[in-house]
């Protein structure tokens, strides 16, 4: 489920866990979006499973699932073959010239640096309310 028509939108004016929860969501449909766009097709799938999982998490209000999703996504940005080696090249989308394809990276390495950022934020929070 996209973001923008989620039934989460209504939930935009909560504390600041579920501001954080809600970015997260917002940049998973983001990732995808880049990804499906340069048709990275298995990360592709994989951020929208994630997508759908973690706003099926907030909705249920299930504090278990929302740190399993947050568990999963942190297992992405480590080790050998991880999410932080992928870079979009010509071979994934051969119609982008050089410039584009240095564009393109350059927007799915924001979006990376933000998604970590906000999900080591979003687990600070899961971590303080367990203490």
């Amino acid at each position: 489920m996209a973001f923008g028509g989620s039934p989460l939108s209504f939930l935009l004016n909560g504390g600041s866990e579920l501001k954080d929860e809600l970015e997260i969501v917002q940049l998973l449909g983001q990732m995808r979006a880049l990804l499906e766009q340069h048709r990275v097709w298995s990360w592709t799938t994989h951020f929208a499973a994630l997508e759908t999982d973690f706003e099926e998490a907030i909705t249920s209000g299930e504090d278990w699932k929302k740190q399993e999703v947050l568990y999963e996504l942190d297992d992405l940005f480590g080790g050998m073959g991880s999410f932080n080696d992928l870079v979009i090249t010509s071979q994934s989308d051969p119609l982008l010239s050089r410039q584009e394809l240095v564009k393109a990276n350059d927007e799915l390495n924001k979006l990376r640096r933000q998604l970590y950022r906000a999900l080591r934020e979003a687990q600070q929070e899961q971590d303080s309310e367990f203490r």
